[in-house]
C-alpha cells in the first residue's frame, strides 16, 4: 500500500530488496505500517514474520527509521525512527531481520535515540554505518529539535555498536534526512544534503562529504551538488558504481516537491583493447583495477613484465586511431621490435614504471 518515510536495504546474499514500515500521514494521528516486503526485481511479496519491529518496540509501526543491510552478519538492520507523527523518537533499540523473522539486538551500547539518520551498508568496515539524525524535540534544542553529527558502526555479527571518532580534518554539520552511500569506485562513503537545526530555525543543506574510514573531507567543490538544498530525497547505488538521487523537498516543511534526477560518479569507463607482444615472461597485459572518477585515482595493473628489466615505459594517448607516426595501429617492427608488435595509442603522455615482482 502507498506510504512514505519507510525504510529499505538490499539483501545482497539472498538477492532481494527488503522494505519495512512507513506511514500515510504525519503530526496528528499518523497511520503507521508494520509490514515487511521483499522485491526480487520482478515482484513484491509480503513476508509474514512471528515478530515485527512494531511489536518489539510496542508501537503500531515505525517510520523515518535508519535501515541498511549488513553483508558480514547477513542481517537487515533498523535503528531509530519515530513512533508518534514526528514528535517522539523510537526507543534506542537495534532490530535485525534474517530473512525469516525480526529480533532485537542484545548490544549493551546503543546510540542515543533518534530518527531520520543516514545509514548504509559498510562492507569495508564490517557492518552498517550510521550518521546523524534528529532527537525530535526530546529534549528540545535551541530551535525545538536537536540534530546530530555523530558517526556509528554496527556489526550484527557481534551485536556491537562503536562510535567512530575521525582522526583528523573537519566534521560535517549536524543533520538529519541526509543520504549516505558507499562509492565502490573510490572506496569511500559519500553523504549529501539533509537539514540542520540552528538557533534561528531549520537549515536545509546541499553539501557533499566523503568518509574514508578515518576522516571526513568536504568534496562539494569537486563533486558539485544537485540544484538547491534538499532533504527527504531518495538515493541508491546505480550502474557502474554511480549514485542516483531523485526528488525531495526544499525545506523541512516545504511545499516545493522536486522531481529531478541526478547521477554522481557515472560516466568514464575503463576497458582493455589490443594485445601485447609476446616476450620471455609471456605476453604483457595492462588492465584497469578501478574506474576513472574525478577527484580519485585510476589504478592500472601491468603483468608479465620482466622483473629484472629495471624499468618499463607507459605511453598514454588521447586517440587509438591516429598518432604522430601515422594511423593506428602502427607496425613497430620498423624500429626493431619483434614482428607483430604494434603501437596502439597516440602517445601524448609518457611515464616510466618500475616493475614490482609479485
Amino acid at each position: 500500500p502507498g506510504r512514505f518515510v519507510g525504510g529499505r536495504g538490499y539483501d545482497a546474499v539472498r538477492g532481494v530488496l527488503v522494505f519495512y514500515g512507513g506511514e500515510t500521514s504525519s503530526f496528528i494521528g499518523p497511520n503507521y505500517f508494520d509490514d515487511t516486503w521483499e522485491w526480487d526485481g520482478v515482484n513484491w511479496t509480503q513476508v509474514s514474520t512471528a515478530n515485527t519491529p512494531g511489536s518489539l518496540i510496542q508501537n503500531s509501526g515505525l517510520a523515518e527509521h535508519a535501515m541498511a543491510y549488513d553483508v558480514i552478519g547477513q542481517r537487515t538492520v533498523i535503528f531509530g525512527g519515530d513512533i508518534w507523527g514526528g514528535f517522539v523518537p523510537a526507543p534506542a533499540m537495534t532490530l535485525e531481520y534474517d530473512g525469516t523473522d525480526w529480533s532485537q539486538s542484545t548490544a549493551t551500547v546503543q546510540p542515543p535515540r533518534r530518527s531520520q539518520a543516514a545509514m548504509c551498508t559498510a562492507n569495508s568496515l564490517g557492518g552498517v554505518l550510521m550518521f546523524g539524525g534528529t532527537n525530535f524535540n526530546n529534549p528540545p534544542g535551541p530551535a525545538g529539535e536537536i540534530t546530530w553529527n555523530d558517526l556509528w558502526l554496527y556489526e550484527s555479527s557481534t551485536d556491537t555498536w562503536t562510535e567512530l571518532t575521525p582522526t583528523s580534518g573537519p566534521m560535517p554539520l549536524e543533520r538529519a534526512g541526509a543520504s549516505l552511500l558507499f562509492d565502490q569506485n573510490k572506496g569511500v562513503y559519500v553523504m549529501h544534503g539533509g537539514y540542520e537545526s540552528t538557533p534561528t530555525g531549520l537549515l536545509t543543506l546541499s553539501d557533499t562529504w566523503e568518509f574514508d574510514g578515518t576522516s571526513w573531507t568536504d568534496v562539494t567543490a569537486s563533486y558539485g551538488a544537485p540544484t538547491g538544498p534538499r532533504l527527504r530525497f531518495d538515493t541508491a547505488e546505480g550502474p557502474n558504481g554511480s549514485h542516483v538521487l531523485f526528488g525531495g523537498t526544499d525545506a523541512p516543511f516545504g511545499t516545493v516537491f522536486l522531481n529531478d534526477t541526478w547521477v554522481q560518479g557515472e560516466g568514464a569507463l575503463a576497458g582493455v583493447y589490443g594485445a601485447g607482444c609476446a616476450g620471455s615472461f609471456g605476453t604483457p597485459a595492462l588492465a584497469p583495477t578501478s574506474l576513472p572518477v574525478l577527484g580519485g585515482s585510476l589504478d592500472l595493473d601491468a603483468t608479465n613484465l620482466d622483473p629484472a628489466g629495471g624499468v618499463a615505459f607507459l605511453a598514454i594517448g588521447f586517440s587509438n586511431t591516429t598518432s604522430a607516426l601515422g594511423a593506428l595501429p602502427f607496425d613497430l617492427s620498423v624500429f626493431g621490435f619483434a614482428a607483430g608488435c604494434e603501437l596502439l595509442t597516440s602517445g601524448d603522455l609518457g611515464s616510466v614504471l618500475f616493475p614490482i615482482p609479485g
